[in-house]
């Protein structure tokens, strides 16, 4: 990830550790793209570890721009039986976002957990990744 340089009415909103932090409240409305999603076996392995039904697993990363600065937002994903994808939340997303509170105080990682997967559900993720998987995949015939 890049450093970020975002700014904001609120105090220490970039700093040197390279997170762009953003309130809480305006999480929702960042306006993300897809960056690139791929088959990842490292990410295979760890959803048949943690006994999960997924036939195929990868990651997938988005990106955008917050108050003029790069934000990263990335996390796991798998393919059901069916064919459905689906995030899997037990690995938390890897992003460069730092959450804030009203006082421009840093949320701790399981309480911007919840707003992140938000976003993320609000993303049309599952559709990249469907492509990607389906153009893998050799054609019958």
């Amino acid at each position: 990830m890049t450093a970020a340089a975002c700014s904001s009415s609120l105090p220490q909103m970039h700093s040197r550790d390279y997170y762009c932090r953003v309130p809480e409240r305006k999480i929702a409305g960042l306006r993300l793209s897809h960056l690139d999603s791929c088959v990842d076996p490292t990410v295979q392995d760890e959803v048949q570890r943690l006994g999960l039904p997924g036939r195929l697993a990868g990651i997938t990363e988005w990106h955008g721009l917050e108050e003029g600065g790069p934000v990263s937002l990335g996390w796991d994903w798998m393919e059901l039986q069916d064919g459905h994808v689906r995030a899997v939340m037990v690995i938390p997303p890897r992003t460069n976002l730092k959450l804030v509170d009203a006082k421009g105080y840093d949320l701790p990682e399981a309480s911007a957990a919840p707003f992140l997967w938000a976003l993320i559900a609000s993303l049309p993720w599952p559709a990249h990744v469907s492509r990607m998987i389906a153009g893998r995949r050799p054609l019958p015939g």
